[in-house]
């Protein structure tokens, strides 16, 4: 996460979704972050179905299992392609 958040600009505030995180440990990352990211603004821990970014997010981690771990050929066409198109910067 904090890898990722590097990469913001320093005016930016930020809202961290981590899947199934409760409110005590969302409150604890929140804290930990600004530590290091003061503009950090909230993190939370959205359910499956109620976070559209947590789906998608989900999909790309099936996608990446699918062609790494199972070695499917069609979904690692996928994930050449995403990575073609700037999609994926890094695996």
């Amino acid at each position: 996460i904090q890898k990722s958040l590097t990469e913001f600009s320093d005016m930016a505030q930020a809202v961290v979704g981590i899947d199934g995180l409760d409110a005590v440990s969302a409150r604890k990352m929140t804290n930990a972050l600004r530590t290091k990211h003061r503009y950090i603004r909230l993190v939370k821990g959205p359910k499956d179905e109620s976070e559209v970014l947590i789906r998608l997010a989900d999909r790309w981690a099936g996608l990446l299992r699918s062609a790494f771990v199972e070695a499917s050929t069609d979904s690692m066409e996928l994930v050449s392609r995403a990575q073609n198109a700037g999609l994926l910067k890094e695996v």
